[in-house]
């Protein structure tokens, strides 16, 4: 059996079937970003609101985990490193390596959030099932400071269900164990999220009015599937949903993927200005309209306004928006199936360098991040 018909055969879903061809995981992100923006300005247009009280801190009455000053327990969603079902992940569903039961251990120390800090998290999902795209975030609002993090989909996680991949404890769990998930492998668990679906990109685009933009090279790429064919000329244009697509999917540059992601970066800060710059009120009811049948989040209208009006009209796209990929050690097989291994030590690094809404670094401890034997060591 040839490798590609291996990596064919065992890219399924979790409920067996083989995965249908899906589109392009990156443009999803530019709809979260750009459906939470135009959202919120159009909130901040219609009631006029200009002044609005800052979101509360989660633990109070945010959305959102509700984080308790007790050590190692909140009130929506579990503490860093343990698990309260949802995700597929209670229990030790890939083999698990315990502490020396002669080991003293501290009990945890209570944790304190950082104040003007908000973590949320962008899912992407093609089947309504599956997500295709996993992004954790955190902006301080203070520093006007914006990291993104990008999990890889096919990510190991600790979990009992037969296919381990992060991406499937959406389907298995919805939203919140998706959210746990998440927390097990960077120890955030997110204070607001937004999940989308891919189909929904071209409306959206063409309903801000398109993006004007430089093509920086010929696009070019057929497909037998005339929906996937790319195919734009350089230069200044408005490009409309359908060409918008386009370019976020082409990854025909010198530098492959690398070239991929900051052409995207350059275009979603493009797009991002534009929105901010030619957002009127008459766009303000089709664009609400529209998105709110494509996406779903927990951020309610008094905190759209609220970062419309004091961050995101202030935010410096060029140089306070950061994108970064979560770290892992390398990719391979477990069990007939692909997946990413993560890279526990290098998580913490990151984590608590970008999206730790705590004033405590995380310890590794506290991560449950299976190795290439599906093994997890506390």
């Amino acid at each position: 059996m040839s490798e590609g018909k291996r990596v064919k055969e065992t890219r399924r879903d979790e409920t067996g079937r083989r995965r249908k061809r899906k589109g392009p995981r990156m443009g999803l992100i530019f709809l979260a970003v750009i459906a939470l923006l135009v959202i919120a300005a159009g909130a901040a247009i219609i009631y006029m609101i200009t002044n609005a009280p800052e979101p509360v801190q989660p633990g109070s009455t945010g959305g959102g985990i509700k984080w308790t000053t007790e050590p190692g327990t909140t009130t929506g969603g579990s503490d860093p490193g343990t698990t309260t079902g949802g995700s597929g992940s209670s229990g030790s569903g890939t083999g698990t390596v315990d502490p020396d039961p002669t080991t003293v251990v501290d009990p945890p120390k209570p944790k304190v959030l950082k104040e003007n800090f908000y973590t949320f998290l962008i899912v992407g999902t093609n089947d309504d099932y599956n997500a295709d795209t996993i992004m954790l975030g955190a902006i301080d609002t203070e520093t006007l400071e914006c990291n993104i993090i990008n999990i890889p989909r096919d990510s190991m996680i600790d979990t009992t269900a037969k296919i381990k991949r992060i991406n499937g404890a959406y389907g298995r769990a919805g939203i919140d164990g998706l959210c746990t998930a998440v927390q097990e492998v960077t120890g955030v668990y997110p204070q607001y999220y937004c999940v989308l679906n891919m189909k929904s990109f071209i409306k959206v685009v063409d309903v801000i009015g398109g993006v004007y933009y430089n093509v920086p090279m010929r696009m070019y790429h057929p497909d037998a599937q005339s929906e996937f064919t790319i195919d734009l000329y350089p230069g200044w244009q408005t490009l409309d949903g359908d060409h918008a697509l386009q370019m976020v999917r082409f990854r025909g540059t010198s530098a492959s993927d690398f070239g991929r992601i900051e052409l995207q970066r350059k275009f979603l800060i493009a797009t991002l200005k534009q929105v901010r710059e030619k957002f009127t009120i008459t766009k303000a009811t089709s664009i609400i309209e529209t998105i709110a049948k494509s996406i779903k989040t927990n951020m309610t209208a008094h905190d759209m306004v609220w970062f419309y009006t004091n961050v995101v009209t202030k935010l410096d796209l060029d140089k306070n928006v950061k994108f970064h990929t979560l770290p892992y050690t390398t990719t391979g097989y477990y069990a007939g199936q692909a997946y990413v291994f993560l890279d526990r030590a290098k998580i913490v690094e990151l984590v608590n360098k970008t999206v730790n809404p705590f004033t405590t670094d995380f310890e590794e401890s506290e991560l449950k991040v299976p190795n290439q034997n599906g093994i997890v060591y506390y």
